[in-house]
């Protein structure tokens, strides 16, 4: 859809993307430099795989055998992901019969290269796009980022004041795909199902009246609408907005305390920082998320309980909150680390407890260490070292409630959502052995590890 609106046809009139990647490198297959396997591994063997073997093959008995191999393969994902090296896989073997160019174009940019940056839609390609777009994402979408950028661009940079004016975003508490009320473990009430927007109308209600506005001429109000509607998880109710991020967000620091306590308050004083040992041979294991991959491994909000009985997760809790707190915008953490190799991944998880203990995922993110300051310009660290990881844990909208605390949990796997870093320098695709890796989390006045949250005041 991007990518013809791209071309400027003069018989386009209006588009409705939905969960598609922006800049290519970033939204889909990698992120924060750690290659997100489950995705690619699903993605290039269940979808793209047996597309491309028929296709250049033919139905033969060849391709057919091969297409059986496949079909083998994804049905032993939990083995091929831990398949040393990443690279060597059969379906990155040019002479294996199942081998799929598009799986080696992935894994062969392990950086953000000139490659990785010409491929689909691109900072500077909205400048060209000349009519309005419908465009709709998920909280809990691996997508999000990329519809959210999509949406920034347009209103700024479109080609006529028509697109930016009528472009229009709608954000559901959705995961990829998955557009009902039911999201990981929880359930978002009617409203976040077929029937929302106030039980008024559903999605294909909605397009079908956006095409007909823009197709038909049709005066039916859909572009005299607020140009954002959001989905506030924790209320489960939409709310109309100007714009996003919401200008009357107002950035807290919520930072981590040496009694792995949270606190809105800067900690004072020296402080002895958190340890913990991170082996990639015994990785934490995917627990919800921005997923796609096999059903086994679940998306959205998910009780994080398998990683709270984990000796290689910090776990640090606020107090219970005396009144609703409302999250809505970008998320980030701001930790300052060390770890005793040369590369390693920090991964960060913002979390709701609920009264009754239950633990789930708001938002999360995760930079590999040697991409701290350039995507496309690894650079490794020096083992002991103390440095500032900035680490984009996406977007959300939540009301964490009253009597709720907040909850964020540091470690360095999520697995096999994101590659394992083999803590020795190598690229993880590349990586034939691992090593294990000592980390320190530092929390005093002059290392003050926190969070940024958007707060917005829930005063009526």
């Amino acid at each position: 859809t991007w990518l013809t609106a791209i071309t400027a046809h003069p018989s386009l009139r209006a588009i409705s993307p939905t969960t598609a990647p922006c800049e290519f490198w970033n939204n889909h297959f990698w992120r924060g430099g750690a290659l997100q396997w489950g995705l690619v591994l699903r993605w290039a063997l269940g979808v793209i795989g047996p597309a491309a073997l028929l296709r250049a093959k033919g139905i033969t008995p060849a391709s057919m055998a091969a297409l059986k191999d496949l079909i083998a393969s994804i049905d032993s994902f939990d083995e091929e992901v831990r398949h040393l090296p990443i690279a060597g896989l059969p379906a990155a073997l040019p002479d294996d019969p199942s081998f799929l160019p598009f799986f080696v174009d992935v894994l062969s940019h392990p950086t953000c290269d000139a490659w990785a940056q010409s491929k689909l839609v691109k900072a500077g390609d909205h400048s060209r796009i000349q009519v309005p777009a419908l465009i709709i994402g998920g909280w809990h979408d691996l997508l999000l980022a990329g519809d959210l950028m999509h949406f920034q661009k347009m209103r700024s940079e479109a080609a006529t004041e028509e697109a930016r004016q009528a472009t229009r975003l709608v954000v559901g508490p959705w995961s990829h795909g998955m557009f009902q009320n039911v999201v990981g473990d929880l359930d978002f009430g009617q409203r976040a199902s077929g029937m929302f927007l106030d039980l008024r109308e559903d999605l294909t209600a909605l397009q079908l009246r956006w095409f007909d506005r823009w197709l038909k001429d049709r005066n039916n109000g859909v572009d005299e609408q607020a140009p954002v509607r959001l989905f506030v998880q924790g209320t489960n109710r939409w709310r109309d907005e100007a714009a996003w991020p919401l200008a009357r967000a107002q950035e807290r620091a919520l930072f981590l305390g040496g009694d792995r306590g949270l606190s809105f308050e800067a900690p004072g004083g020296q402080q002895s920082p958190d340890a913990y040992v991170y082996d990639p041979a015994d990785p934490c294991p995917t627990c919800g998320g921005s997923l796609l991959m096999p059903a086994t491994y679940r998306p959205g909000p998910i009780n994080q309980a398998p990683w709270l009985q984990r000796q290689d997760v910090l776990c640090y809790t606020a107090p219970p909150l005396e009144q609703d707190l409302e999250v809505t915008g970008p998320v980030k953490a701001i930790l300052y680390a060390a770890t005793s190799a040369p590369d390693t991944d920090w991964i960060v998880k913002l979390c709701d407890v609920h009264p009754d203990g239950r633990t789930y995922n708001v938002c999360d993110g995760v930079l590999r260490a040697q991409f701290r300051e350039s995507m496309s310009d690894p650079k490794l660290v020096e083992p002991g070292a103390v440095l500032r990881y900035e680490i984009d844990l996406g977007a959300t909208s939540i009301v964490f409630r009253a009597g709720h605390r907040l909850r964020v949990l540091v470690t360095s796997s999520d697995f096999p959502r994101y590659d394992r870093n083999p803590n020795t320098g190598e690229f993880g695709v590349n990586a034939t052995h691992l090593k294990s890796a000592n980390q320190k989390i530092y929390h005093d006045s002059q290392q003050a590890s926190h969070l940024l949250l958007p707060v917005v005041s829930t005063e009526a």
